[in-house]
């Protein structure tokens, strides 16, 4: 994914996701940029380096589905930097 891509979700105050669909199995994978990069911290320290793309990993068992509670909660989500530049995840009302 693009660094350029990458800081931009980071920046956006609402959910930023990423979807990968396999055609072939008919599967549609999703990735919230934002919860990657908080739960993967040391991943920021990449978003410096100079380069102009990074690997980010979709979990396998983050399959789209008809009624999927957990996309419900991430766009219910309100993203901010805190006081040492450290991105928090809060629950709109």
């Amino acid at each position: 994914m693009e660094v350029k891509t990458i800081l931009y979700a980071l920046a956006a105050n609402s959910a930023f996701i990423l979807f990968y669909v396999d055609v072939k199995n008919e599967n549609v994978y999703y990735l919230p940029i934002q919860d990657y990069f908080i739960a993967n911290n040391p991943e920021f320290n990449k978003l410096n380096t100079g380069q102009k793309t990074i690997s980010v990993h979709i979990p396998l068992d983050n399959i789209l589905s008809d009624d999927d509670f957990d996309l419900q909660e991430i766009a219910k989500s309100v993203y901010l930097d805190g006081p040492s530049k450290t991105l928090k995840k809060y629950r709109s009302c």
